[in-house]
């Protein structure tokens, strides 16, 4: 009797740890899947900021030509809608797949 109560806490005892550890290891994935995304949006955001910048250059001074990315998963859009408007995307994209898409639209005087 004493030994089939011994297993059954034991048993017990074990599922709660091994419950504890699955979710904690459950939370631990989550963060870095949301850490990766706010960094791919991050990167999308500063390729939109620079088509905007460059956009805006290229309005004041004239001709200039486009900069360019440090790497091919990051690109931008950059277009002027009206003379005062400028409206720029910034796209991160891995494996042909865009992953994070951040847009600027800017008035100019």
């Amino acid at each position: 009797m004493k030994k089939s109560a011994s297993l059954i806490i034991t048993v017990l005892i074990t599922s709660i740890v091994l419950g504890t550890g699955l979710a904690v290891v459950s939370i631990f994935v989550l963060e870095l899947r949301t850490s990766g995304l706010a960094t791919e949006s991050v990167r999308a955001l500063y390729a939109a900021d620079t088509g905007a910048e460059w956009m805006i250059y290229k309005v004041r001074k004239g001709d200039f030509p486009q900069p360019t990315m440090f790497n091919s998963e990051i690109s931008f859009i950059a277009v002027t809608t009206t003379p005062t408007t400028i409206k720029s995307i910034g796209t991160y994209s891995r494996a042909g797949v865009d992953r994070a898409k951040r847009a600027f639209e800017l008035k100019i005087e």
